[in-house]
């Protein structure tokens, strides 16, 4: 870079990020990196997340399974940050992303991605916590941007002079108002600021399932077969009933259980005094279910035990280009797809890419949407087909059943053949 070029168009800009998870933290990591070396002035970023900074990063800790097959995945992106040796070190490299069993916990299938050449495996088992302390180490020290904590963005609007005014409340409901050039809202999927901005066709949709989901807990030498072998996670098929149940080992000989069934919507968190009636009404429901089912949802801390509806919201493009949504403020996608991750750290690194090495804002934005969508829509294509396997009945389930006793016959016939 030399000084002698053209102002940026962000010179003397000021940029709000309203939300410091994921795909916040991302995105102002990947600005500062990009603009390193750059002598010409760059923006202000200003970063406000309503929980404090601990909170942030070790509230939650649960698992999450990073894709690194193509590079639309979030293990490309973490490398793209500079990040991947730091993540990798507190995390698991695997290759088996995704099992299936029957009813009786016999194998049935299983899902095997490619690895990107310049990736060291195809997925990644790691812990949200250990993710956003790599995130937010990287992003706070970007010398343009500064983080306010316990400061949650409420609300917006545009000024006559074109600039977005935002108020933001702090812990001790304390109002202030901060002026800005470009609101990146990354207030997640039920954030305050989002909700208050979205276009209105950008409702949340549900489709059509709901899922009781818990942690269980045992020794770690003790997980359940086939549970124990497992490095990613794994669906239980009931036999073309329209339920089914994923598990996840997160580690220290605990299981994270999803279990999903067809149904109206349902969201409540469950009383620790009421597991008991929901463990019994759960075990009614699915006892066709052998294998490792019963100790799964027998051994499980009823803390942990929540009900949530599998819902769902379209990306959508930009039009007015100085308010742009990032990650799950854009998009949502059902757990029964869990590439929240994934998404959130593509879309921060590409923002960030478009914004710094385009000609104008529309441009950015317009770039970053025609990366963006695709990429989701791909996502929630294919949790629709799983979506339709985890609950089929009737025919349809024969037809699946069948198809993966021909897919492990190809497979056992090529396995000989090499051989």
């Amino acid at each position: 870079m030399t000084s002698d070029r053209a102002p940026h168009y962000l010179n003397g800009k000021r940029i709000i990020v309203a939300g410091s998870g994921i795909a916040g933290s991302t995105f102002v990591a990947a600005f500062g990196q990009l603009w390193l070396g750059e002598s010409r002035k760059a923006p202000e970023v200003l970063v406000f997340d309503c929980q404090s900074r601990d909170e942030a990063m070790h509230k939650d800790s649960h698992m999450l399974i990073l894709q690194g097959s193509t590079s639309n995945d979030g293990m490309f992106a973490i490398q793209q940050l500079r990040r991947l040796e730091n993540v990798k070190a507190g995390s698991d490299l695997t290759s088996a992303y995704f099992s299936v069993w029957d009813r009786n916990g016999k194998f049935v299938s299983d899902i095997h991605p490619t690895r990107h050449p310049e990736l060291p495996a195809s997925t990644m088992r790691v812990s949200r916590e250990h993710l956003m302390t790599q995130l937010v180490d990287k992003a706070e020290r970007v010398s343009m941007a500064k983080f306010h904590w316990s400061c949650e963005c409420t609300n917006a609007e545009r000024l006559p002079n074109g600039q977005i005014r935002v108020s933001v409340e702090s812990k001790d409901k304390a109002l202030r108002y901060c002026d800005c050039d470009i609101l990146i809202v990354a207030d997640g999927p039920n954030g305050k600021l989002g909700a208050s901005l979205q276009p209105p066709d950008a409702q949340k949709t549900y489709r059509g399932s709901s899922q009781i989901m818990g942690i269980s807990h045992f020794g770690s030498d003790h997980l359940p077969a086939p549970i124990s072998a497992l490095n990613s996670g794994g669906m239980q098929m009931s036999d073309g009933e329209d339920f089914c149940c994923m598990y996840t080992p997160i580690g220290d000989g605990a299981i994270r259980w999803v279990f999903s069934q067809i149904g109206p919507a349902q969201k409540r968190t469950v009383p620790i005094e009421g597991f008991e009636e929901l463990k019994k009404s759960l075990l009614d429901r699915a006892s066709s279910l052998a294998g490792p089912f019963r100790r799964v949802i027998e051994a499980t801390d009823p803390a942990s035990v929540c009900i949530v509806p599998a819902m769902e919201r379209l990306p959508f493009s930009h039009s007015h280009p100085e308010i742009i949504f990032l990650g799950d403020s854009n998009h949502l996608c059902s757990m029964l797809n869990p590439k929240g991750a994934d998404l959130a750290l593509k879309d921060g690194w590409d923002l960030a890419e478009q914004l710094y090495q385009s000609s104008s804002l529309r441009a950015a934005v317009t770039a970053y949407d025609q990366l963006s969508i695709p990429r989701v829509q791909a996502v929630m294509n294919f949790t629709k087909i799983r979506d339709r396997f985890g609950h089929s009945t009737g025919g349809l389930w024969q037809l699946y059943k069948n198809g993966m006793r021909v897919q492990r016959l190809f497979k056992l016939v090529g396995s000989q053949y090499q051989h």
